[in-house]
């Protein structure tokens, strides 16, 4: 789960950082309490610089654990936006698969429901390469396609079930 996790919304630098929104990260403190890694936790609360407003809450999770980021690099994360996490999904037994997924998901993953429309989506870089999770939802039998946009906000992509078969997915992870 971790490992998803850093994956969606990790940094690779002199440390292992994880920054999201406060509410979003601060349940999952307990999964990384399981983890033999010294991890610190720094809380923040951003203004922002145009409006002057108080913005959301945020937590890092920070190590500096030499061991870890010599895998994490090792199994290409510092390249993350770019390639596909192959390397480490090849590591991990295929039962455990679907707890990376979820850290990836809780990460970068959306699903919405509202009136007729029914979708589930995860979102990265424009030359994300998505055919993990292609060759994943094709093993749920779930359809799927892949968009790319390079818009006036900028470039990404998205990888995204739009039926019914989201349910498929979800129970899944």
């Amino acid at each position: 789960y971790i490992f998803g996790l850093i994956w969606a919304d990790g940094y690779i630098g002199d440390r292992i950082d994880i920054t999201m929104l406060y509410d979003d990260l601060y349940p999952m403190l307990d999964i990384f309490d399981q983890v033999d890694v010294d991890w610190k936790f720094i809380e923040r609360e951003r203004i922002d610089n145009r409006s002057g407003k108080l913005m959301k809450k945020t937590l890092t999770i920070r190590t500096s654990d030499k061991k870890m980021k010599k895998f994490l690099l090792s199994m290409d994360f510092d390249k993350k936006s770019k390639s596909s996490p192959l390397k480490i999904l090849n590591l991990i037994d295929t039962d455990n698969i679907k707890y990376f997924i979820r850290g990836l998901f809780d990460g970068d993953g959306c699903f919405y429901h509202k009136g007729n429309t029914k979708q589930c989506s995860i979102a990265s870089n424009y030359e994300q390469n998505w055919d993990y999770m292609s060759n994943i939802f094709n093993a749920l039998n779930c359809r799927n396609y892949i968009s790319r946009q390079d818009g006036k906000y900028g470039k990404n992509s998205v990888i995204r079930i739009t039926s019914k078969d989201f349910i498929k997915f979800g129970d899944y992870m």
